[in-house]
């Protein structure tokens, strides 16, 4: 899975545990037609004591219709749950974020050290082609010297194998950087054969380099990857306590108001209000099934950490 993929996922998973803590509400419009059996509801003349009437009790009474159109809200008041669950979602959002920017800079990092390794190669083919034209002008001299007899053979040949073997350190230093080339090509993702020409050379005086352990403090203090870590903690920590509130009561509030009658010129105003508490008394172990499977996850997000 990529990172952005995985960003897209996690950003979800937020959504879902907001939507937990926000307010539902709904619009309905329904259109009833109905004929009801009064005896099979229990309503009948000798039931109700009814048998001394000057008219027989109906068995049935309708069809009638009535039409409702009305919206309905609902919203858990109180939910610890919910909200430490908002808060994990928040922390791991926040590291997938960091670890697509670890990812990015890790890409960078390839592409950059790839780019530095071809600038190094082609300094060390361009000093080595100098020492080339040395060992060449060495043997020119000591060739020219032989000739006139005032240098010994041994000399001049020594000159020339010097020479071969400047030449053959840089056609090893020339295979080398078409090496490196084609590495950047690949981390570039550019076609096999691309040929690289590189606009830039390395410094002759490159500036001078902080202090080593002021480098390494940055360093650490702008690594993506370890601030991912710790948001990811945080989260792994929310959810724990999302697990320990499951045994909190929760408070909901639900309500409706609408329209009911038999014909929408003659309808009246309906509403209703409700306000309940949940206790959880026994959830059959799930509780803290939950709570050991998120303890679970902060152990392994930081091994070190002792869950009293």
């Amino acid at each position: 899975m990529s990172a952005n993929t995985s960003l897209r996922q996690v950003r979800a998973q937020r959504l879902a545990a907001l939507s937990q803590m926000l307010p539902n509400i709904n619009a309905s419009l329904s259109m009833t037609e109905e004929k009801e059996n009064l005896e099979a509801l229990g309503l009948s003349g000798s039931t109700l004591a009814l048998e001394g009437l000057p008219f027989a009790f109906p068995k049935t009474v309708g069809p009638f219709h009535y039409y409702d159109a009305r919206g309905t809200v609902s919203e858990d008041a109180f939910d610890l749950t919910a909200l430490h669950n908002y808060r994990s979602g928040k922390e791991l959002q926040h590291a997938s974020e960091l670890s697509a920017q670890d990812a990015h800079e890790l890409v960078v990092l390839a592409v950059a050290g790839e780019y530095l390794n071809v600038l190094a190669s082609e300094a060390l083919v361009e000093s080595q082609a100098a020492q080339v034209k040395l060992a060449q002008s060495s043997y020119d001299q000591a060739a020219a010297q032989y000739a006139a007899g005032t240098k010994a053979l041994i000399d001049s040949q020594r000159s020339r194998v010097q020479l071969q073997t400047e030449q053959q350190r840089l056609l090893s230093d020339q295979a080398d950087l078409a090496k490196r080339k084609l590495s950047l090509a690949r981390v570039l993702g550019l076609p096999l054969g691309t040929e690289l020409t590189l606009q830039e050379k390395l410094a002759p005086n490159p500036t001078a380099l902080r202090p080593v352990e002021e480098i390494i403090t940055q360093g650490i203090a702008q690594r993506a990857d370890l601030k991912s870590y710790e948001a990811s903690l945080r989260a792994a920590e929310q959810a724990l306590k999302a697990a320990h509130a499951e045994h909190i009561p929760k408070v909901g509030v639900s309500g409706y108001y609408g329209i009911q009658g038999v014909t929408p010129t003659s309808g009246n105003g309906v509403f209703g209000a409700t306000g309940s508490v949940n206790i959880p008394i026994w959830q059959g172990g799930r509780i803290e099934s939950d709570i050991q499977q998120a303890q679970a996850v902060v152990i392994n997000a930081a091994p070190s950490t002792r869950i009293s």
